[in-house]
């Protein structure tokens, strides 16, 4: 593999999510902003919480983590039409969607997929549940 066109596809995919998510908010009591994140992981598998804790660099000590189902997740999102399009770009580039949520009142809210070569994008959010 080369280095230099894996490090590309990571800047294609990274710029690509980030016109998708602009102007995009996740509807919560506090409308926050997406953002992006792609790397390199070796893993090639869907992380477990403790793994994706581990991925960010954070302790299992910040909140109770919870997995929720990405068809779940973006099932309750359709009357917003933005996220519609942007689940369906999600899917069409990536593989393995996953949501976390970390957190009760101000959750931390990251939905994780895969590129074919095994990079991973996350993007991030938060929703105020009160």
């Amino acid at each position: 593999m080369d280095p230099n066109a894996d490090a590309a596809d990571r800047s294609n995919l990274r710029r690509g999510l980030e016109r998708a998510v602009e102007g995009l908010t996740y509807p919560s009591d506090a409308d926050h902003p997406f953002r992006v994140r792609v790397e390199a992981d070796g893993r090639g598998h869907a992380f477990t919480p403790a793994q994706f804790l581990a991925f960010l660099g954070e302790s299992e000590n910040r909140g109770p983590i919870e997995e929720q189902p990405a068809k779940v997740f973006f099932d309750e999102l359709t009357f917003s039409p933005g996220l519609v399009e942007l689940h369906r770009l999600l899917e069409a580039r990536l593989i393995g969607l996953q949501v976390f949520r970390i957190g009760r009142v101000n959750v931390e809210i990251h939905i994780v997929g895969r590129t074919e070569s095994g990079d991973v994008a996350v993007l991030s959010t938060r929703s105020l549940e009160t």
